[in-house]
């Protein structure tokens, strides 16, 4: 356990105060603090007048609003120590021909929870340090909803000198580690979403608030670091990497550029998969794109049994004759004998998914998504020395998102005129999709069932973006071309509802 002392006001909640001492992770706030996943619980004592000092109790720390001091002990779920990084899914880029650039460069994934950065030598291309810290700007909400009505409340301009002082602060810890300094730094890119932009440049988000949905921006963004990381001592450009649409932006858009997609080789297929799914269809010299809402079941949130990547968790699972067998993440919190740490246990969403695939080869889950009958009332059971069980409610969270990223690729396959099991090569982005087992994919009709398909796993693609166009002088023609991508808005097609209905089965 570690423990945080935080004083209330009565007014906040014990979670927004975790949030501000930076004491939380990421997989804290998959809810926004509504209390539907229950995944903040924490131990307190002293809650001021409320409780006396020396009880101890358990409580959600979203719901909980003290006053005065508060000794608060957190589980390996809520440890900024131990949450997945968003670095650990970054991977070396292909080789590409660079120029004749000279300096180091900083690259940013500038992502709504974690920021990540790279220093890179833009004559080689070659990354010389990493970091991450978790978005300052979590303060005004988890979710960019939140964080888009505080700034039309009047908060803009703090939420961008909060995203600011954040990479200033990356830019000082990249040096650090690499014995550097501003001085030697002559370039700066940053791709984040169309959100995550207009917050940093302090830009009006109305437009991105309500319908018609008109961002100020979506160009390639270049400003002066005096003007956007004063607190930095660089003296270099800042490129903001350009975006597709208020849904789509430049996290997107740099890393379809990074890896050349689309490579103009029969149909492809780009995924990003997150609390959004991200995607682009490219067939024929044609270029569409779309997002879709999948919520945090696959990052383990509204999921009794999920968890993030911490220590201890389950992170793949098989059957073996008719049972399962089960891989964790190691760790210093995770046992030889119990999974169970602290009271603290559950599947990681690549888990969560062969869990889910393992238990339909058994017939322990209907393609319709009901539970076998002997399993319907107490649900799945990993292993019965366990308490980690697979609901008929868990089951329905990941059928819909199951069903809402499914329905997208084939709304896109119809617009293009072609078949999504005719797809010949499947990019699949972010951490989740970084780890996920694609037969288990399949086996549940997340991804089309395209056998011919090539799958390539791309990791952390947003910093890999910001990476190569730091170095890449070629960077320019592949970002038109990927931010040429013509949006689907799938709210507007009709056979999206269909096809969203269709995908629910697992078949």
């Amino acid at each position: 356990m570690i423990g945080v002392r935080v004083v209330g006001d009565g007014k906040r909640s014990l979670l927004d105060l975790l949030r501000e001492a930076g004491a939380v992770s990421p997989a804290a706030t998959l809810c926004g603090g509504s209390g539907s996943c229950g995944r903040c619980r924490v131990y307190v004592s002293g809650v001021g007048d409320q409780r006396p000092d020396s009880e101890r109790v358990t409580q959600l720390a979203c719901a909980l609003f003290p006053v005065g001091p508060v000794d608060v002990e957190l589980g390996p779920e809520l440890s900024a120590g131990t949450a997945f990084s968003a670095l650990d899914a970054f991977k070396p880029l292909p080789a590409f021909a660079t120029g004749s650039l000279s300096g180091f460069g900083v690259a940013c994934d500038l992502g709504t929870t974690t920021l990540a950065f790279a220093l890179v030598d833009r004559l080689t291309g070659r990354v010389l340090a990493v970091s991450s810290r978790l978005n300052s700007q979590r303060a005004y909400g988890a979710d960019v909803v939140s964080r888009l009505s505080a700034a039309e409340a009047g908060s803009l301009d703090e939420l961008a000198r909060l995203a600011r002082a954040d990479i200033a602060s990356g830019v000082a810890d990249l040096l650090s580690r690499a014995g550097a300094s501003p001085r030697d730094v002559s370039a700066v890119a940053v791709a984040a979403n169309t959100a995550m932009v207009h917050l940093l440049l302090s830009l009006p988000v109305a437009g991105l608030a309500r319908a018609p949905f008109a961002p100020e921006t979506l160009d390639l963004e270049v400003r002066p670091s005096a003007d956007l990381l004063p607190a930095s001592g660089l003296d270099c450009p800042v490129s903001v990497l350009p975006g597709v649409s208020s849904y789509l932006g430049g996290d997107l858009v740099g890393g379809m550029a990074a890896y050349g997609f689309p490579s103009g080789k029969g149909s492809e297929l780009y995924l990003d998969l997150g609390t959004n799914g991200e995607m682009a269809l490219a067939s024929g010299g044609d270029l569409v794109a779309a997002s879709v809402a999948m919520g945090p079941a696959f990052e383990g949130g509204r999921v009794s049994a999920g968890t993030g990547g911490v220590p201890g968790a389950v992170s793949s699972v098989r059957v073996v004759g008719s049972r399962f067998a089960y891989e964790r993440i190691p760790g210093e919190l995770a046992s030889a004998n119990s999974l169970a740490v602290d009271g603290v246990s559950g599947l990681t969403g690549s888990a969560l998914v062969d869990l889910l695939a393992a238990s339909l080869s058994l017939g322990l889950v209907a393609p319709d998504g009901s539970l076998a009958p002997a399993c319907a009332d107490s649900g799945i059971m990993l292993d019965p020395s366990l308490p980690i069980r697979l609901t008929a409610a868990d089951v329905r969270e990941l059928q819909l998102a199951k069903a809402a990223v499914r329905a997208g690729i084939e709304t896109l396959a119809i617009e293009l005129g072609v078949d999504a099991s005719d797809i010949s090569r499947i990019y699949i982005a972010g951490g989740f999709g970084s780890w996920m087992d694609v037969s288990s994919a399949r086996a549940i009709g997340l991804l089309p069932s395209s056998p011919r398909a090539e799958v390539v796993r791309l990791g952390n693609a947003a910093l890999a973006g910001a990476v190569r166009f730091l170095s890449d002088p070629a960077m320019g023609g592949l970002l038109a071309r990927a931010s040429s991508a013509r949006p689907v808005e799938l709210a507007d097609r009709g056979e999206f509802a269909r096809l969203f209905i269709d995908s629910m089965s697992f078949r």
